[in-house]
């Protein structure tokens, strides 16, 4: 469950939510298919990365800081946008950072466990075996 704090519209990689600006604060679910029913839940303070109906698949990077690299940013291969990024953060500890990108369908297919990505500012990011 997600949902946000009315103080500003949430935007997202298509700009700003229409639903947001025409109703105001909302509550948003996504289901998922737990086996036990709840009926407790805890609201996040933003929303998590989405991907609901696209086509395409999540890639999550490993790095030691992420420098300038903002969510939403695009994903280039051979300068053609292939995705963008969905989320990034902190690793336990602050030793690294995690970036979790989403390579849009049909290019997905390109990503290999042997890929590299890397940031146009220089920062080296790495796919391996655990993402």
């Amino acid at each position: 469950m997600h949902g946000s704090g009315g103080s500003a519209p949430h935007r997202h990689r298509l700009g700003v939510s229409l639903e947001t600006l025409i109703s105001g604060s909302y509550i948003a679910v996504e289901a998922g298919d737990a086996k036990v029913r709840q009926t407790e839940f805890v609201g996040l303070e933003n929303p998590p990365p989405s991907t609901h109906g696209l086509l395409g698949k999540s890639v999550m990077l490993h790095a030691k800081d992420v420098g300038s690299l903002a969510l939403d940013a695009p994903v280039y291969f051979r300068h053609f946008e292939v995705g963008h990024v969905i989320d990034r953060e902190l690793e336990a500890g602050g030793l690294g950072a995690r970036v979790v990108v989403f390579i849009d369908a049909p290019y997905d297919r390109l990503v290999t466990r042997a890929t590299r990505f890397w940031n146009a500012s220089g920062i080296d990011l790495r796919s391996g075996p655990t993402g």
